[in-house]
């Protein structure tokens, strides 16, 4: 003998008067990126310039919408161009990647968010092709000069 499960069609009324949970899909913060490509020697990039900025500002907004944290990852290069400025390429991009940590830190601590943002260095190259005596070919060396950020 099979016994077949009824279905209460009765609906449930809630005679407590309780608040049902609001379920919400919760909200999906897209990842964002910036990249500057430095020109020869340089190493420092103010959070007021435009692109940067802009980049800080989108963040800034998730965290203002509910992001729980942040986390910026830093990537950094400099060509195969001698520097002038540095005693090897190898610190130019040091230099470049700590000097962007550093601003992030600021930009974000100045808003009350330094609890919330973590700021990584991944990476810090030398990269590109071989210098050739003609460090004025910006075509050639400028693509491997260059600060990335990405947001996770």
């Amino acid at each position: 003998m099979t016994i077949t499960p009824k279905t209460d069609t009765v609906p449930v009324v809630d005679t407590n008067n309780t608040t049902v949970p609001d379920i919400t899909t919760p909200i999906v913060f897209e990842p964002l990126r910036f990249k500057h490509n430095y020109s020869y020697n340089a190493a420092k990039l103010s959070s007021s310039d435009g692109p940067l900025n802009d980049f800080l500002t989108k963040a800034e907004a998730q965290l203002k919408n509910g992001k729980k944290e942040l986390v910026i990852e830093v990537y950094a290069s400099a060509s195969q161009v001698p520097t002038e400025t540095f005693k090897n390429n190898q610190l130019l991009t040091q230099a470049r990647a700590k000097n962007i940590k550093k601003e992030v830190e600021s930009y974000f601590a100045a808003r009350g968010y330094a609890k919330k943002v973590t700021v990584k260095i991944i990476s810090a190259v030398v990269a590109g092709p071989a210098y050739e005596k003609d460090k004025d070919n910006d075509a050639r060396y400028i693509p491997y000069q260059f600060i990335e950020l990405k947001t996770k």
